[in-house]
């Protein structure tokens, strides 16, 4: 469930919440999620590497590659600041299943309305430092639990006028360092917790998490090239109702 909803934009934090609430497992809580996200980063790096080594990629192509990678690094910069600096929010109180089902409900609607609207007509080609940090502000917006780092950055990519597939392979490329930082500091917090999860435990997920992120990214483009996200924003509100449904009843 980690590596599936962790590229489609269906908020990974929401499913590792519900889907223990559903099968009567205890709450693993935040830190073994975020650690099995570096199977997640690694089916992203494999995928953002075949891109960059795409077939015909020559001179030119090497200096747009180039590009690429100094955009995604500078949207990665406003995540790492603002996680740095509110994690202790996050772990605490922004945990609320209302924060959350709250999140669900507005990105959804927010992601309908402008995928609407949207051009798409401008494609990774065209993005430059400007496009990264309007991108990587609403990258960062994803520290809020429920608010789908996936999503986020989708939306914010369509506004600025990029087509849906691009959009969506940008939330692809960014989820690479956002997830390898936040996987090692989990891993850094399992560790010195007082009972830390056995090795073969997070071997197992984060093996489970790298293979399925493949199906997700493989479903993300395919829906962005042929249909529209009208299905994962029906489904994120959904979601949503189903987080306060759950708190409601004592499950979550």
């Amino acid at each position: 469930m980690q590596g599936i909803a962790e590229f489609l934009p269906i908020s990974s934090a929401a499913h590792m919440r519900t889907l223990p609430a559903l099968l009567g497992w205890t709450d693993p809580g935040i830190p073994y999620p975020l650690a099995i996200q570096l199977g997640a980063a690694a089916a992203g790096l494999v995928y953002f590497v075949q891109y960059l080594l795409r077939p015909g990629a020559g001179t030119e192509s090497r200096g747009e590659n180039a590009r690429l990678l100094s955009c995604v690094g500078v949207a990665t910069v406003p995540v790492a600041v603002l996680g740095a600096l509110v994690k202790k929010a996050i772990d605490t109180n922004l945990q609320s299943p209302w924060v959350m089902s709250s999140a669900l409900v507005v990105l959804a609607v927010v992601m309908f309305v402008v995928e609407r609207a949207a051009a798409e007509r401008r494609t990774l080609d065209d993005v430059g430092f400007q496009d990264a940090l309007w991108v990587g502000l609403w990258q960062a917006l994803a520290l809020v639990p429920g608010w789908s780092r996936s999503a986020s950055i989708i939306t914010g990519g369509l506004l600025r006028g990029l087509t849906r597939e691009d959009a969506a392979r940008l939330s692809i490329f960014l989820s690479v360092p956002a997830s390898l930082l936040a996987g090692a500091s989990a891993i850094g917090q399992l560790m010195r917790g007082s009972e830390p999860p056995s090795a073969s435990l997070l071997a197992a997920g984060t093996a489970a998490s790298f293979v399925s992120s493949f199906g997700a990214i493989a479903l993300l483009l395919w829906m962005a090239r042929t249909r529209t996200f009208v299905g994962f924003v029906v489904y994120g509100a959904a979601m949503g109702v189903s987080v306060a449904a759950l708190h409601l009843m004592g499950s979550l």
